[in-house]
């Protein structure tokens, strides 16, 4: 009976022990801020800064650019290649960005990127989903 009683013991101690060590695999990365989506995205067009780029792209995002009265589109792939071609190139441009819409929907920001003959305009609509906010649209225009 005493031995009963020793293994008994032990896979309840067992079990609490496995309970006591069960971790949430909810996410290893805390939720994206709106702050953090918009600097991210600044570093990476105007530093060549590509850290957690990839994790503030919504999956259905879009990229239009508007040249005169031309729009080209396009896909995140496209983005990402052009981005890492770049990896770690300093734009030699002075940036500033304002919040310029706020909706239930969604975020609009307007980041402006001036170089000396021109200033490039990006237009960045953020949404929140379950993981935080995340960029839905990009459009890109040039004064």
């Amino acid at each position: 009976m005493k031995t009963l009683k020793s293994i008994l013991f032990g896979i309840a101690m067992l079990a609490v022990c496995t309970v006591a060590n069960a971790k949430s695999k909810v996410s290893d990365k805390p939720a994206l801020t709106e702050s953090y989506v918009i600097s991210t995205y600044i570093g990476a067009v105007t530093n060549g800064n590509l850290k957690d780029f990839d994790r503030i792209l919504g999956d259905a995002i879009t990229f239009n650019s508007v040249q005169g009265t031309e729009v080209k589109a396009f896909d995140k792939d496209a983005i990402l290649a052009n981005l890492k071609s770049n990896e770690g190139v300093k734009q030699d441009c002075t940036t500033s960005s304002s919040k310029v819409k706020e909706t239930p929907d969604g975020t609009t920001y307007e980041i402006d990127m001036k170089y000396a003959d021109h200033t490039r305009v990006d237009m960045v609509t953020i949404v929140e989903g379950s993981n935080g906010w995340k960029i839905s649209d990009v459009t890109t225009s040039y004064k």
